[in-house]
């Protein structure tokens, strides 16, 4: 879907080299207007997701749509279905029994070092502080807003948790 909206421009056909463009987004200042060179040939673009995780990019895609070319010839052999199927179907694959039929193991035991294993609760934050942190500082350290009844004036209750407002209630109701 993001494909469709970049633009791409054709720097040399024989070689496979393409400028894609992408549009502004206007939700993030961040993401958007920028452009990517994608080298067919080489099977490569300057975001360098295409290499990283061996799969087409919307770089790549976009420019697989202008030249009307399958874009999955760049799925890697790591993603292809006939990949994992070799992979599972092999004679080596054998599945874990429960504890109960595994083997008797005689080797060395290994125990984890006791002044290495982390303590229970969320682990101790060790980060400098900085000017964000001397304003929660400060906001903590400023008093509370107290309640006060816009009825009686008084503090530590509203004007629903009222007495006076029982009081006027009541008063309506006798006459």
């Amino acid at each position: 879907m993001r494909a469709r909206r970049h633009g791409v421009i054709e720097f040399d056909r024989e070689t496979g080299i393409y400028e894609v463009r992408t549009p502004m987004n206007p939700t993030s200042p961040y993401k958007g207007n920028h452009r990517h060179t994608v080298h067919f040939n080489d099977q490569t673009c300057t975001c360098n997701k295409m290499q990283q995780w061996r799969m087409p990019c919307s770089h790549v895609i976009a420019v697989c749509n202008r030249m009307a070319m399958d874009p999955t010839r760049f799925i890697g052999n790591v993603w292809r279905r006939d990949s994992n199927i070799a992979i599972y179907s092999s004679e080596k694959f054998i599945l874990l029994r429960d504890k109960p039929y595994w083997p008797s193991y005689d080797g060395p035991i290994i125990h984890p070092d006791e002044e290495r294993l982390r303590g229970r609760g969320c682990p101790q934050v060790n980060r400098f502080r900085n000017e964000m942190d001397m304003m929660d500082d400060w906001l903590e350290a400023q008093p509370l807003h107290k309640q006060s009844c816009t009825l009686s004036g008084g503090d530590g209750h509203n004007k629903r948790k009222c007495s006076k407002r029982r009081e006027a209630s009541s008063s309506v109701a006798n006459m």
